[in-house]
């Protein structure tokens, strides 16, 4: 690390020189208990975040007290250290510093959280998939000293401010959920008709026949041979709202699933032109591109289906149950067998919307039907009695503008989110760095210098038997 200026009556001090490094082990016993702090329960940028148990613990394991610095020397650039108030036991990966008082200890902590220190590690780590810096190399390592007194003024302030910090991250922490639930209760409002319940009354609306011209166009194109030959096997349920029909999916769409086509024939994907789609990329949203792509004789050969632009389509298998995965394509594309497509080229646009929205209010409830074993999957079938209430194509463009306009709102308040999420994640880093160039406390004249503080170091230092000399401080 580069030295740089430091502020009137600082100095630099070696940490092995004004800290010791712990070296007390244990072997811990079946019937021997002590806190435990492991890697893993150290949090990445500072702190503890969970306390494990010695019990289970065979290997050797560090002593520490309270008050000690615990910093991780595997994998450093997570930059895992904290400052303990308990006793208890920790990985040999992780090095304990003990310095003389509190204040001290809470200083090495902070600038052990430092982008510099970080550096440091980084660059004077040893080993590719499991880097390490040692003892030895952090002992050695110089940090800026400021008079005794300052040091308890800047503890002070980073106490504080790093408190306030974590007030406000548990604030902007709830956001993301609250606008995950805000979307999921504006679909919820929209697919019951609550969201233009106000907007209905007074309107003659005639659903009815726009379904029946759905289905007359759908019977035409499958005599055509666009399509397979289809029946219609009517929901018998009716929809709570007078207007609306309670209807199966496969009613208005065509549901059909693609293929994957054998990989180990090149001609099937070698300088292939034909978009090919994965479930996993099946997200919220438009599908504008893909990932892979099939050959002319794959389409010819294998079960792959090309679908037109605005097919809908949604993911069958895997995980989507957290997560739900449902898009409209804007592309001609093929797909994999774990995707359901949902194919009526002749829909108006504003009812793919619908019916897409409809899809993600009530995606998690359909994957609740799926079957298997630790990847429960859904087929073609459950997917054609899907059950929607379907409003009214004038309505149906209403409730598509009022959920996007309300998407908007809640997209733009997102971004400020995450714009301010981006400035407070930035800010310890920013306070570090003050605080170590001098300039997050007013400098006190009065303050006894570090360098006396040096003296005292030594004379300490030579009650434990260990000699610090002129050559082992670097004074500024």
């Amino acid at each position: 690390m580069m030295e740089r200026d430091l502020p009137e009556g600082w100095t630099y001090i070696r940490i092995g020189d004004a800290f010791t490094s712990v070296k007390d082990k244990i072997e811990p016993e079946g019937n021997q208990s002590y806190k435990y702090v492991g890697l893993e329960h150290l949090a990445k940028g500072g702190g503890i975040e969970a306390i494990g148990d010695s019990a289970s613990l065979k290997s050797t394991k560090t002593l520490f007290k309270s008050g000690d610095v615990l910093y991780g020397k595997l994998r450093p650039y997570l930059n895992k250290h904290a400052i303990t108030d308990f006793e208890g036991v920790c990985s040999t990966d992780i090095l304990v510093f003990r310095g003389g008082n509190i204040d001290s200890s809470k200083f090495l902590n902070y600038y052990l959280g430092t982008s510099e220190v970080g550096a440091f590690a980084n660059e004077n780590s040893q080993g590719i998939n499991l880097p390490r810096v040692s003892g030895k190399i952090m002992e050695n390592l110089l940090i800026p000293l400021p008079p005794l007194a300052e040091q308890k003024r800047i503890v002070a302030k980073l106490d504080a401010a790093f408190a306030h910090l974590e007030k406000i991250k548990a604030s902007l922490a709830r956001i993301p959920e609250l606008l995950k639930r805000f979307r999921e209760a504006v679909l919820t409002q929209a697919v019951t008709g609550k969201l233009t319940e106000e907007w209905r009354r007074g309107k003659e609306l005639n659903v009815s026949g726009e379904i029946a011209l759905i289905k007359q166009q759908r019977l035409k194109q499958s005599k055509n041979g666009k399509r397979k030959k289809i029946t219609f096997e009517e929901c018998c349920d009716t929809s709570p709202i007078d207007t609306w029909a309670r209807i199966y999916l496969e009613e208005i769409f065509d549901i059909e699933t693609g293929a994957t086509p054998k990989r180990d024939v090149g001609e099937y994907w070698q300088d292939g032109t034909i978009p090919w789609i994965k479930s996993g990329q099946v997200a919220n949203g438009y599908i504008t591109e893909a990932n892979e792509y099939v050959t002319e004789k794959a389409l010819y050969e294998t079960n792959v289906k090309v679908y037109p632009v605005n097919t809908i389509l949604v993911a069958m298998y895997g995980e989507g149950k957290t997560r739900g995965q449902v898009g409209i394509l804007k592309l001609e594309a093929t797909s994999n067998q774990a995707i359901a497509a949902m194919v009526n080229p002749s829909l108006p646009f504003e009812t793919i919307k619908y019916v897409y929205y409809f899809g993600l209010s009530q995606y998690v409830n359909i994957r609740n039907q799926a079957s298997g074993g630790n990847q429960p999957n859904l087929n073609t079938g459950k997917i054609k009695k899907w059950v929607i209430d379907f409003p009214p194509q004038a309505e149906q463009q209403e409730i598509v503008n009022r959920i996007e306009s309300l998407f908007f709102t809640a997209d733009a308040i997102e971004s400020q989110y995450n714009s301010l999420k981006q400035k407070i994640d930035a800010l310890p880093q920013v306070l570090l760095a003050k605080a170590f160039l001098g300039e997050l406390v007013p400098q006190d004249p009065a303050d006894e210098p570090a360098a006396v503080l040096l003296e005292k170091i030594r004379k300490e230092m030579g009650k434990l038997g260990k000699k610090v000399g002129v050559v082992d401080i670097v004074e500024g």
